[in-house]
């Protein structure tokens, strides 16, 4: 699997093993089953950076609304939006940051 994943690939000794196949029907499978693994991670890797995309959009929405209506924010502030990873805890702390009175009723909610 650390071949077929991409992970440090040493591509001319791979196929080289796949050569050594002898039989024809068994060489097409391990073929096969290298490109399905190959985009099975492909799926993998382009899902895992839409979400990490999605979060990043959110922290940035949350910063955003926090500078829009309070102007400065501390910077440890920043860092805590920035260290929430769940969409949905992100989402809640968008509106949060849209509703609150001030900033340390926002950090109270943080």
């Amino acid at each position: 699997l650390h071949y077929i994943l991409g992970a440090d690939i040493d591509r001319p000794a791979f196929e080289a093993r796949l050569k050594g196949i002898r039989n024809p029907e068994l060489r097409t499978t391990a073929m096969s089953l290298a490109q399905i693994y190959r985009q099975e991670g492909r799926q993998e890797g382009r899902q895992e950076g839409r979400q990490e995309g999605r979060q990043e959009g959110l922290r940035e929405g949350v910063v955003e609304a926090l500078e829009l209506r309070f102007r400065e924010l501390p910077e440890g502030l920043r860092e805590a939006v920035r260290a929430v990873e769940d969409e949905s805890r992100l989402r809640t702390l968008h509106r949060t940051a849209i509703q609150c009175g001030s900033l340390e009723e926002f950090s109270q909610r943080l």
